[in-house]
Formats: structure tokens, sequence, C-alpha cells
């Protein structure tokens, strides 16, 4: 028979035994762990425990700020975020062709084809460009219309800052007596001579701005270089975009594994990033760089399957249709390459619009790793995802550039550069090795405007002259 229970536990409230069906004797612990004593002990130590959680969580958040503090890079919750989307930018904004007839792009856009400059971001384009037609027809001369071409840093300029430029425009020569109005046909990705070809089918459809400006520089160089590194030809279209579009392997079983896994990547980065955002949570300092850490991991993955895939295209058989003519036999021959092809795309841009009367201003768009171009900040230094190759480019590429931009001149086109345009700020400005964000962008509006205004003043007739 079993012993009665120890009085210390009956003096805690405990019920006494009961018999259990096989005739044991068994004893309520609940009783026990109900006793008031029992529950003030387990509250103490289970407060001492979040409380030692808190102390250290806020120490941790504490320990960054001060940490970042001492590399002269004070946390700020915006600047996290624009971090992150950088980091996340690359994931969203690139094609991924799917099938032989659909294409599926990351960001859920239609990026399709184009028989005449390699492809086209979005099919509501075409709309914008049959309004721009009908309107120049119905009121050709309400306003001034200014075209844009060039690469991702032109089409971020258009898309962010065209409200400032016009406006800078404007107020720079008001004797011009009627608004200006900034078209944004540049495209990520692009480099001549697709900004030539954007230009030539736009003159084929009848459309007639006042001035074309060309934006670029940056892309000519790397995307050439890279071009060449994998085989291509240095003038062909940048072949990470381009090489979906003919290659036999595309929509098959492997290249749809790599495009699922992208896809994959790129929700949860972006679920991250925006969840966090949304809740809050990125004002602490602590959160902000756990988030940022994963996003890099993250990116970093999907940068693995953007390279694998590109890999996997270019191995395919019967390649050489979106391979082009044979890239040079060196490095330093093809940047040569590139250099002239951007000249020469632009001496002829120059002709074709002197042909249809129409005004032509080519400038040149500062880089990150253009040397003096601009004191780097650490936190640019953090967004730096550019390539050595990319890097090797511009180092090598852009005084080249400069050279021959005084041959541009001489053959009479108009030129700006605006690679000094960042040379007396230290504050940050790049979001990532090449692009920059809104302040950059007011920046060269700032350069660009009284130039722009200066060549629109000059087309004006003595009978529209104030």
């Amino acid at each position: 028979m079993l012993a009665p229970p120890p009085a210390r536990m009956l003096q805690f409230g405990k019920p006494p035994s009961r018999r259990s069906k096989d005739g044991s004797r068994t004893f309520r612990f609940a009783a026990m762990v109900s006793s008031p004593s029992l529950k003030r002990r387990w509250s103490i130590r289970l407060a001492v425990v979040v409380a030692a959680l808190l102390a250290a969580l806020v120490a941790a958040e504490l320990g960054v700020r001060a940490w970042r503090a001492v590399q002269g890079r004070a946390y700020s919750p915006s600047a996290m975020k624009a971090q992150g989307e950088s980091l996340l930018q690359p994931m969203l904004g690139n094609a991924v062709a799917v099938g032989e007839h659909t294409e599926l792009r990351l960001e859920r856009d239609a990026t399709i084809s184009h028989p005449y400059y390699g492809w086209e971001e979005d099919v509501h384009q075409y709309r914008w460009i049959d309004w721009q037609l009908g309107e120049a027809r119905v009121q050709p001369l309400a306003r001034f219309r200014v075209a844009l071409v060039g690469g991702s840093v032109a089409a971020g300029f258009g898309t962010y800052c065209t409200e400032t430029f016009e406006t800078r425009v404007a107020a720079s020569q008001p004797a011009l007596g009627k608004p200006v109005a900034l078209s944004n046909h540049a495209h990520g990705g692009f480099k001549q001579p697709q900004q030539l070809n954007v230009v030539t089918f736009l003159l084929s459809l009848g459309y007639r701005p006042d001035l074309v400006i060309n934006l670029d520089g940056f892309n000519e160089l790397a995307l050439g270089l890279q071009n060449w590194e994998a085989g291509t030809c240095e003038v062909f279209p940048a072949k990470f975009a381009w090489a979906p579009f003919g290659s036999s392997r595309v929509g098959d079983r492997e290249y749809l594994a790599f495009a699922a896994s992208m896809s994959g990547l790129t929700t949860r980065a972006s679920d991250l990033l925006y969840g966090v955002v949304a809740a809050g949570a990125h004002r602490s300092a602590l959160v902000g760089e756990l988030t940022l850490q994963r996003l890099r991991s993250l990116r970093a993955a999907w940068q693995n399957d953007w390279d694998g895939i590109h890999a996997y295209l270019a191995e395919s058989e019967g390649n050489e249709a979106w391979r082009g003519p044979k890239p040079a036999t060196s490095e330093a021959e093809s940047l040569r390459r590139c250099v002239e092809n951007w000249r020469d795309s632009s001496i002829t841009l120059d002709a074709a619009c002197r042909a249809h009367g129409i005004a032509y201003l080519h400038a040149l768009q500062p880089t990150m790793h253009d040397r003096g171009s601009k004191p780097v900040h650490p936190d640019e230094k953090d967004l730096d995802e550019v390539g050595e190759v990319w890097r090797r480019a511009v180092e090598q590429g852009y005084p080249l550039l400069r050279q021959e931009a005084r041959e541009l001149q001489r053959r009479g086109v108009r030129f700006l550069d605006l690679t000094d345009c960042f040379q007396d700020r230290s504050d940050p400005l790049y979001e990532d090795g090449l692009h920059f964000g809104q302040q950059g962008h007011e920046l060269l509006a700032e350069r660009m405007a009284p130039v722009v205004a200066e060549i629109l003043y000059e087309r004006l007739s003595p009978s529209e002259e104030r």
C-alpha cells in the first residue's frame, strides 16, 4: 500500500490521493502548481526572464546605433527602406521569357520583343505613342515637345523628375511663352544603337518633337563589355535581356525551374521588406539591420539563379542569332568598340534629327565609379552592387567617352557633360552603384534645364518671340 502524501504537499492545498482504475493511488500535481506562493515564485522568475530579454534587445538596439554612428552612418528608417528597395529593384525589374509567345516579368509587367530595338517593357507604351501623335496633329504648337531616350538612368529621370524638369526649363527662359512637355522613351538596359533605333521608329510614325535628349554612357560601356565577356557582339543589345528572345531553351523544364525559383525569391524578399515597413518595425535599427542582411542573402540567391539561367541559355545550340558578329579579340579592343559605337550612334542620331528639323542634345550621365565624380558616402558603399566587369568598364571607359565628346562637338553635336554633377556632394545620392534617387535626378534637372531652355528658345519663330 502506498504511503500517504507528505505533509508539505498537503499544506500547499494538495487534495488527498485518489485511486486510479488499477487500484493504485495518484496525486494531483495541478493543485500544487495553483498554489499562490508557487504562482508568485514563477511570476517573479518569468518577469526576470522577460526583463533580461528586453534589456538585451535594448542593449543590442543601442549597440547597432552606436556602431553606425561611429562609422558616420546614423541609422535612418527611410534610408533602410531605400536600401531594401535598392536590393529588391533588380529582382523586380528584369524580364524572364517563358514559352514561345508569352513572357513572365518578375514584376508582373508584360515585356515583349520589338522588331526594331530589341524589346518593349510595356505594351501600353504603344498607346502612349498613339496619344502623342494624335495630340501633335490637333495642337501642333501648344507646347514644346521634348523626347528623352537612354537606359535605366534616363528612364528614372523621366519617371521621377518630369515635372521638376519642365518647371525648371520654363523658369530658365520665361520668354519661351509656352509650356514644356517631356516624353519618356527611355528603357532600362538600353544602349546604343537602341536609342537611335527608338528615335528612327518614332520618326517613321510621324512623331516630331522639338528636341531629343539622349542621356547615356554607362550602359554602352558596362553592358557592351559584359557582352564581350559572354562571347556576344559588343554592339548587340545587352545579352541578359536579349538572349531569352533568341534561345531554343526558353520554356523547357530546367529554364522554368530557374524562373520559378527566382520568382519565389522575389516574392519572399518583397513580402519581408514591405511587411517590416508596414508594421513599423523598420524604425528599429536592430530589426532594420537584420532585415537588410536577410534581403542581401535572398538577393544573392536570386543572382545565382539569374547567372545560372543565362549560362544555361548560352549553352543552347543554334545561339549564333543572338551572339551577333564576332566580338573583339581583347578587352582593350572591345572597350574601344563600345566607345566608338557610343560616338558613331550619337552622330547618326544627330543627323536623323537634323533631317527632320529637330534639335538634339547628347548628355553623358554621371556614375559612381567614374573616378573623381563624387565623394562616395559609406551608405553608398553598402549599396554598391556593381560587378567587376562593370567597374572596369566605367573606370577605363569614361575617360575615353570624354575624349570622344570633343569629336562629337567638332561634328556639330550639342553635348553636355554631366559626370561632375555630383562632384561637390558628399551626402548619399546613389541607391546602388549606378542609379540615384530623387535628389540626384533633381540635380541633373538643375544642370540640364538652362541648356534645354536655350535650345528651345533658338527654335522660336520671330513671331513667337516675346
